[in-house]
């Protein structure tokens, strides 16, 4: 298995479908959502919305000033993102 297709499945595994609206909705167990209000790709701003509208009772947090990858390397948001799990 060469890096490309080991990249390639990755990415498959574990992206959201295009519509990660209904992805939010079909979780199940207990849910927590943490993002960054500056992330460019996913529209962090409407998963309050997203959340209330499908009638749903998970805690959504935005960090200030995290986008994308930094929710996955400041450590600010490391920090948030173990604090989230542990409690």
């Amino acid at each position: 298995m060469g890096f490309g297709r080991c990249t390639s499945h990755l990415g498959y595994n574990f992206a959201a479908s295009p519509d990660y609206r209904q992805d939010l909705l079909n979780a199940k167990g207990k849910v927590a959502i943490l993002a960054g209000d500056a992330d460019d790709l996913l529209k962090s701003q409407e998963l309050q919305v997203i959340v209330q509208t499908a009638g749903k009772d998970w805690e959504v947090k935005l960090l200030p000033g995290i986008g994308h990858i930094p929710l996955t390397l400041d450590p600010v948001a490391l920090k948030a993102v173990v604090e989230l799990v542990t409690h």
